[in-house]
């Protein structure tokens, strides 16, 4: 629709515009929205519109529209315009295309003429201006007119109507010539035509072909309406004549573009049809009456709903949906009476939606079954790896297809990173080449093979795998897949290896009975040592020639006098056994604290000629003593925390809520004002304080997530460099392959932050602060001189300080709860106890190492966790408290707590019911049905505790939400010190901010 002239496209029925070009928008003066919304009467005077609807009544029955209309234009102008009209069909209805020039001037022109031929006063030179404008017009309009005289039977041809038959102005031909410039096949047309006008009188105006002298073929519109005289005799038919070849062929176009889309339509693989906005089917091809099992006959025009009626649930929304919404909506739907899934792609259009589908059913059941293949391989412990049969040959050997969610969490790549590569990149230094080798020759064999490698993680981890790979054919026979079942066997290698290390160590064991033993022979005055002497003390054994004395040097001189005391009473036969503990030096300087058991040997006469014994390292037992003794002093202080813990935050939340109060009301009075400030912080501190006792105690509530930490720690540097002075440098080192573990996030930050004040606090002039994260193994033999702790995997996270360290007699004591070397007022004591609790509740370990005068370090040892990573939100500091209008039920056996509570609740504009017990509390429930909310203390006397009261609540009301709160929360909602999933809890003390904020997102969460 690209003609210059004017065009649109409108409906038959309804008469309403479908389409417009551009020159119509400029020429009319309406936005295209605007004439969308309009109809072809609209544009026409309103004495015009009888006569447009027998002239849509004329097409209707199959005659050309065509002829000089007037309309009217947006701004009110009514101009002439000449119409050529053709019936099409337009996204499945029938249409008329309409190409419209305008002609005023023309018609003006002609008026002129007309009254100045009339005009018997009127000037030969007025005659020639107005031919001379009927000429400009007829040029512009490709527009001419002629003239048949009965009498003397010949045709006059304006020059414009000879130039469109290339003939030369002032030709005239016969009406017999004038009918031979037609196309053959049209000239009985034509001649029956004028004929009947010329006979009868019938004005008529037709579309034809004529063949120029020249041989062009060109479309025209021939009017042609009859003359008479005074006696009402024709004398003469006159008429126009216009070159509408242009018009014809912007028709044609459409015609073939329609054409083109209705075959498009039907070629195309998916059903498809197309709705207007009534709702009503306009078009439907032919894939789409296969698959919804009717005609399109049947159909077309009729309403979608009314056809299908199963689709008036879910499909209808979906269509609504699209409407409403602009776009386009997929959707899978089953369709009970067809017994068919389909996929639907609903596509708004102007003037209704355009629907797209196809049949799914095989495809979903295929996907079904995957989905549950897929689902099984993922929850198998074992690694599945599937790869390409062949070529054995090439530089990267037979590719991988496929692996499962167990090869993700032990190999560390993730699928994307290993489909198309080689089993190969598993392979490294230790890989054994002889076992590769001889699972090549049972590949090329086609045959099943078992074998054990050592293969490397994506981190360069070496593990053991057992893997059994078979062969997989096609329908046909031929192998075209390697299927490798893979187990990690690496605990049981080091088990096995294990295993003949302690054999070979109970060989020694037995041999030297798991001390360094020894032998004082009294008559020569010698003693003899086992190699175990070397082994545990560094020192070369004796052998006979060894002398007491030498030995002795080694007893430490504080110990010395009591211990060659005791060996002498021995010889002297005033004692039968020996035992002494006493301190013994090593080859390297260092002391060991040793138990020495001995015992007399005598002679027939009862003389005591030798004395055997044995010399045990009990350093690292009595190191685990002291740890125990530390560990039991620190539980007395946690069982008491927990003890004080929920009557004391009950306290202090009512405090808190009333200095909150009170600071409100006491703005305008300054000094009252800071009391009641000073008081909600004190309350605030004193929450902090009984927050860090169950820290350190491991009963606080964890919400652990599977993180890397080197995002979380890198993160905090800005954190930490704004909280630290410009003269301490932070530098924080991440090794590759870090392993992810599993945390609470918030209590992670807030023991890096307690140790690196600390740390600043250790470095007033200034230092470095060090944060490494590196992967670390804990053997058995570090874990036997440790307690609580388990042999595995860990990530290591090392802060440093260069500080002026720790004295030695501090090291032991730096996680007791308010030990301090600071001075009083400096500090609680508590940080480092917090940090302690922290690590020990989430299954870790933690060391501090320091050396006086070069700075102190703790490392801290959290157990490798191999679940994919979580995500973690972090809260926003500026989100805005709220009140509501829901209805919540407060379960709190504290008559002032709950008092209080339920005076803030109702400030926030609740609705609140209230109880002091569980029974009470599902009395209510039973009695009110509107409760949107249960707030239930989880710590609630009478027998019926909170958890308790929420499982019942929820038998009652499925989908009432529940808020907990306590300042202690026992194991009723937490187990191994972990928040149990979707439970939400607000711990006491809080301020009214806090429980706003708490209560918004449990009653706001869908």
């Amino acid at each position: 629709m690209s003609n210059p002239d004017p065009m649109w496209v409108y409906d038959l029925q309804t008469l309403r515009f479908l389409a417009v070009n551009n020159s119509a928008i400029l020429k009319y003066g309406y936005s295209r929205e605007e004439f969308l919304a309009m109809t072809i009467a609209d544009i026409r005077p309103a004495e015009d519109r009888a006569a447009l609807e027998k002239d849509v009544a004329a097409v209707n029955e199959g005659r050309g529209e065509s002829g000089v209309w007037r309309h009217c234009l947006k701004s009110g102008q009514v101009i002439h315009v000449d119409i050529t009209g053709h019936t099409i069909t337009h996204d499945g209805r029938r249409a008329e295309l309409i190409a419209a020039r305008d002609v005023s001037r023309l018609v003006v022109a002609e008026g002129a003429a007309q009254a100045a031929l009339v005009r018997e006063e009127a000037t030969s030179r007025d005659l020639e201006r107005t031919k001379r404008l009927l000429e400009i017009a007829g040029t512009s309009a490709k527009f001419g007119a002629w003239r048949y005289d009965i009498a003397s039977d010949r045709l006059e041809w304006s020059r414009q109507t000879a130039r469109i038959h290339d003939e030369p102005e002032g030709f005239s031909p016969t009406a017999e010539q004038g009918i031979g410039y037609y196309a053959p096949e049209h000239r009985d047309r034509i001649t029956t035509l004028f004929q009947a006008c010329l006979n009868e009188g019938k004005p008529y105006s037709e579309v034809l072909e004529i063949i120029s002298a020249k041989g062009r073929r060109l479309w025209v519109r021939a009017t042609g309406e009859p003359e008479r005289d005074e006696a009402d005799h024709i004398v003469a038919i006159q008429g126009s004549f216009q070159d509408i070849s242009e018009h014809v062929a912007a028709q044609q176009k459409a015609n073939e573009l329609s054409d083109s889309l209705v075959e498009t339509l039907e070629g195309i693989s998916d059903a498809f049809y197309l709705l207007d906005s009534d709702w009503r089917f306009v078009f439907v091809n032919g894939q789409a009456e296969r698959l919804i099992q009717r005609k399109r006959e049947e159909i077309l025009g009729k309403l979608v709903w009314e056809e299908f009626p199963d689709a008036v649930g879910n499909i209808k929304q979906h269509y609504e949906l699209a409407i409403a919404g602009g776009r386009r909506i997929r959707f899978l739907e089953y369709y009970p009476a067809l017994r068919t899934w389909f996929e639907i792609d609903a596509d708004p259009t102007p003037r209704g939606l355009a629907v797209y589908f196809r049949d799914v059913t095989e495809q979903r059941a295929r996907d079904e079954q995957l989905r549950l293949l897929d689902v099984a391989t993922s929850h198998l412990n074992d690694i599945l790896l599937i790869t390409e049969a062949e070529p054995f040959d090439a530089p990267d050997g037979p590719k991988i297809v496929y692996v499962n969610d167990a090869f993700e969490r032990r190999m560390g790549y993730s699928r994307e990173e290993v489909i198309g590569k080689t089993p190969r990149i598993l392979q490294g230094p230790k890989t054994q080449r002889d076992e590769l080798d001889r699972i090549r020759r049972a590949m090329e064999k086609w045959e099943p093979v078992r074998s054990e490698l050592i293969n490397y993680t994506k981190a360069g981890e070496e593990f053991w795998l057992e893997l059994e790979i078979v062969p997989v054919a096609n329908e046909t026979g031929w192998f075209t897949h390697w299927v490798a079942i893979e187990r990690d066997i690496t605990e049981r290698k080091y088990a096995e290896q294990a295993l003949r290390t302690n054999e070979a160590r109970f060989r020694l064991v037995a041999k030297a009975t798991g001390s360094a033993v020894w032998e004082w022979d009294i008559d020569r005055d010698s003693l003899w040592w086992s190699e175990s002497m070397q082994e545990i003390y560094g020192h070369a054994p004796y052998r006979d020639d060894g002398t007491p004395t030498a030995w002795r040097e080694l007893i430490h001189p504080d110990d010395r006098a009591r211990a060659t005391e005791a060996f002498e009473a021995l010889r002297t036969e005033q004692k039968d056994v020996l035992q002494e503990i006493f301190r013994f030096q090593r080859a390297d300087a260092s002391w060991a604290t040793v138990e020495d058991r001995g015992f007399v040997v005598r002679d027939e006469n009862g003389r005591v000629t030798h004395v055997l014994g044995s010399m045990t390292d009990i350093s690292e037992r009595l190191q685990l003593e002291d740890r125990l003794r530390q560990a039991q002093k620190m539980e007395a202080v946690g069982q008491l925390t927990g003890g004080v813990a929920h009557d004391f935050n009950n306290l202090l939340t009512i405090v808190l809520g009333n200095a909150e109060a009170l600071s409100e009301n006491l703005e305008r009075q300054p000094r009252l004002y800071a009391m009641a400030e000073m008081t909600a912080n004190a309350a605030l501190r004193g929450g902090e304080l009984t927050s860090r006792l169950l820290a350190f105690s491991r009963k606080q509530t964890l919400e652990p997530r599977v993180l890397d930490v080197s995002q979380l720690i890198q993160r905090m540097d800005s954190l930490l460099r704004r909280t630290l002075p410009e003269n301490i440098e932070i530098e924080i080192v991440r090794s590759g392959g870090l392993w992810k573990t599993q945390i609470d996030p918030g209590q992670l930050e807030s023991a890096l932050l307690n140790l690196a004040l600390n740390a600043r606090d250790a470095m007033p002039e200034g230092g470095a602060l060090t944060i490494e994260m590196a992967n670390a193994t804990l053997d058995d033999e570090y874990v036997t001189s440790e307690l609580d702790v388990e042999a595995g995997q860990y990530v290591l996270i090392v802060v440093t300080d260069t500080g002026p360290g720790i004295p030695p007699e501090f090291v032991g004591r730096v996680f007791e709860p308010f030990f301090t070397t600071k001075e009083l007022g400096q500090g609680t004591g508590l940080g480092l106890s917090m940090v302690y609790g922290f690590v020990k509740q989430s299954g870790g370990h933690i060391r501090v190492y320091s050396e006086i005068g070069e700075g102190t370090s703790f490392k801290l040892y959290f157990p490798r966790s191999w679940a994919k990573e979580d995500g973690i939100q972090f809260n926003s500091a500026d989100r805005k408290f709220a009140g509501g209008e829901e209805t919540i039920l407060v379960v709190e056996d504290d008559g002032l707590v709950r008092e209080h509570v339920v005076a803030q609740l109702r400030g926030l504009g609740y609705r609140i019911f209230q109880a002091s017990a569980g029974a009470e509390a599902l009395e209510i429930l039973q009695q009110v049905s509107e409760i949107d909310l249960l707030f239930t203390d989880v710590v609630i006397r009478g027998g019926m505790g909170g958890r308790a009261v929420a499982d019942a609540a929820r038998q009652l009301r499925p989908d009432i939400k529940v808020l907990y709160t306590s300042g202690y929360t026992e194991n009723s909602i937490v187990h191994n010190g972990k928040l149990d999933p979707g439970v939400e809890l607000l711990s006491k003390p809080y301020r009214r901010e806090q429980l706003a904020l708490k209560l918004r997102k449990v009653l706001d969460r869908e």
